[in-house]
This record gives structure tokens, C-alpha cells and sequence, in this order.
């Protein structure tokens, strides 16, 4: 009920999920894989905006007068003292959500940062990512096997936000 820094990035990605469907649901997969990349980009932003130490950068970005980009959202919610806990936990059983690769280290990045690389292979049309591959021929078709990938791209997507949401609103009433 009270706007918060979600609260906007919340309706773009409402308006963004409705132009993935309509895209895959068209044969238009890679548009509809570009939107959920920007889905997680919107509330990984619209997350980290909710920290206090944040909340300058947020409102400068929406503004227009400040970039805050998908990898800062992350650098900002690893290290936010808020989460920290949440943070440790993950690492201590070798995962993470928002820590940064570090190839000296072996280390891939956060889930949500390799989640967010993998949809910008869509989102840049990267060779094996775009329509045209993804179709097999040269106009929008029904590919069973490629809708299917966007479906569970889509549910992978809606989880990682739900996870960001309750970062954000730890105390949000859920009972509804």
C-alpha cells in the first residue's frame, strides 16, 4: 500500500512480463526472452533501492540523472549489511545470489547475475540466440521445444523476483 523504490520497477516488470507473453506466445521468442532479462534487471534495482544507503543513487536514477545498472544492484545487495546474513548463509553452503565472478577464484557470480548473463545472450542476439536460430526458418513459428525453454525461463524468473521482493519487504503482509 505505501510506494517503496519496488514499487515502480514492479509495474514496469508487470508491463514487461505481459510483453513477454505476447511475444512468445506470437513466436517472437527472443523479445519475449529479452523482457524477462529486463524483468530482473527492473527488480534488482528496484530491491537494492529499498536500502536505506541506496536510496539516493535510486531516486537519482529515476530521475534520469544516475545510471544504476543490473551489476551494481548486485555489488550493493552482496554487500548490504541488512542481508548480510542471508549472504553468509548462501556462501557458507557454496552458493550465492549477487556476489560478483571472479575467475582467479574459480567463482561463476551469483545465481542471479549468471541468470541475468544468460538472458542477455536473447536480449543482444548473440549467434544461437536469435529468432531466426531459434525458428530454424525464416518467420515467427510455434517451436515446441523453444516455447517450452522461454515457459521455464519465465517461472525461473518469477522466482528469483519473488526472492527479491521478500529481500526487500521482510516484513510485507503476506496473508492475502
Amino acid at each position: 500500500d505505501e510506494a517503496d523504490a519496488l514499487s515502480d520497477p514492479m509495474l514496469d516488470a508487470g508491463a514487461d512480463l505481459q510483453s513477454s507473453m505476447f511475444s512468445a506466445l506470437h513466436g517472437y521468442y527472443r523479445a519475449g526472452f529479452s523482457a524477462l532479462r529486463s524483468i530482473v534487471e527492473l527488480m534488482a534495482v528496484g530491491a537494492s533501492g529499498t536500502f536505506v544507503k541506496n536510496g539516493q543513487l535510486y531516486a537519482d536514477w529515476r530521475t534520469g540523472t544516475a545510471e544504476f545498472s543490473f551489476g551494481r544492484a548486485c555489488d550493493l545487495l552482496s554487500t548490504e549489511p541488512m542481508l548480510l546474513s542471508f549472504n553468509h548463509e548462501l556462501q557458507k553452503s557454496g552458493q550465492s545470489l549477487f556476489d560478483a565472478k571472479d575467475k582467479r577464484r574459480g567463482l561463476a557470480g551469483g545465481h542471479a547475475r549468471q541468470w541475468y548473463g544468460e538472458l542477455c545472450n536473447y536480449a543482444h542476439s548473440r549467434p544461437g540466440f536469435t529468432d531466426t536460430d531459434l525458428w530454424s526458418s525464416n518467420g515467427p513459428i510455434y517451436v515446441p521445444e523453444v516455447f517450452s525453454a522461454w515457459h521455464r525461463a519465465c517461472l525461473h524468473t518469477f522466482s528469483l523476483c519473488a526472492v527479491l521482493v521478500r529481500l526487500a519487504r521482510p516484513q510485507a503482509d503476506r496473508s492475502e
